[in-house]
């Protein structure tokens, strides 16, 4: 999170602790947010010194979260996930380094994340805090001693379901000791060489939301973005009838942002593409809800998309690259200037790209 943010937001902390500086003047409050900033920066994470666990998206030694609605998919991506770390294959087209596992269950007995293992296809060590009674108690000094038994030996990965039961006191929406808290966690993770990923939970999407950055939306204070290192969001379409399609927006802070549309097939899995290409990438994007209604073999006008992929926040000069590679690839035709028109369906059948998903389109940069 940018310097000024978090003087800004801490600043509002200390008036709203001090009656609104009834009793201080500016610039002793101004004194006191500069401490206290200074001071939460100094713990903030060290990014990019340590390797990926997952290429592109997951580095060793950091905390990260993955968030979604109730429901939303969360747990059966986050199972996926560790069963490709145990194993060291790939996930989500990217190269993962073979890690250790520990699970802990925030929400959840043992019998209940068993039984979710089993669907998933993958089996590692749980420790229920629901099962032991210790939903809410410090991680590091109760529950994190205790892993090293079940996992036979340290783990290199603990996934945390339910990740903000363990706030101290509950205070989830309180920035201070959000941030506190995951700065005490990203210096245990430096310290002990291992990674944390949290589940955290996420409103549902309502329409038109699909705007707003995704990063920021992990329900509580603005602090579990600004001190976090990759944010995963998992949620299901807004139009998908099936039910059954999700998006996906990986969003690492030193790397770039993607979106993907991923289904769950009749066994409850997702299906993982073995390789992510760029033009992939870019149907998530069209699938967040921005662009929908096209029928193949439909135009559409570079300027709608361009000014829409500007309100999501995507930059003009990467949404151009972007749409490039789609034309480059066969998703789009160009037609003529600063007009583009959506395959049929014969045609995407051919790429291998699932109709529904592909058959929204757009077009490029009024060249």
């Amino acid at each position: 999170m940018a310097y000024a943010i978090v003087k800004q937001v801490v600043w509002e902390s200390v008036m709203n602790k001090t009656g609104n500086g009834a009793f201080l003047n500016t610039q002793t409050l101004r004194d006191k947010a500069d401490a206290e900033v200074e001071a939460i920066l100094a713990d903030a994470p060290d990014v990019g010194r340590l390797p990926y666990l997952i290429e592109g998206m997951i580095p060793a030694g950091q905390v990260h979260l993955l968030g979604g609605p109730s429901g939303g998919g969360k747990t059966t991506l986050a199972f996926q996930m560790l069963g490709a770390l145990m194993t060291g294959d790939q996930f989500l087209g990217r190269q993962t380094r073979q890690a250790r596992i520990a699970y802990i269950s925030g929400d959840r007995p043992t019998l209940s994340v068993l039984e979710t293992q089993d669907r998933c296809g993958v089996s590692f060590p749980v420790f229920s805090a629901v099962d032991e009674n210790l939903v809410g108690e410090d991680l590091i000094t109760k529950i994190f001693p205790r892993l090293t038994q079940i996992c036979g030996g340290k783990p290199d990965v603990i996934y945390i379901d339910g990740f903000t039961a363990f706030v101290p006191g509950g205070f989830l929406n309180n920035y201070s000791i959000v941030a506190k808290w995951l700065a005490g966690l990203q210096r245990y993770c430096r310290k002990m060489g291992i990674t944390i990923i949290g589940a955290c939970h996420t409103a549902k999407t309502k329409e038109g939301e699909m705007f707003l950055n995704p990063r920021q939306r992990i329900a509580g204070s603005v602090a579990w973005a600004g001190f976090s290192e990759t944010v995963l969001i998992i949620e299901p379409l807004t139009d998908d009838k099936d039910k059954n399609k999700r998006i996906v927006h990986i969003l690492p802070r030193n790397h770039q942002d993607e979106s993907m549309i991923l289904k769950f097939n009749v066994e409850g899995r997702l299906q993982l593409p073995d390789k992510i290409t760029h033009a992939e990438t870019i149907t998530g994007f069209i699938m967040s809800g921005i662009l929908d209604g096209l029928e193949p073999g439909s135009q559409v006008l570079y300027s709608f998309l361009r000014d829409t992929a500007v309100n999501k926040g995507v930059n003009l000069r990467t949404f151009n690259r972007w749409l490039a590679k789609m034309v480059e690839e066969g998703l789009i035709t160009k037609e003529k200037r600063g007009i583009y028109v959506v395959p049929e369906t014969s045609e995407l059948a051919e790429l291998g790209l699932d109709t529904e998903v592909t058959a929204e389109t757009f077009q490029e940069a009024g060249e």
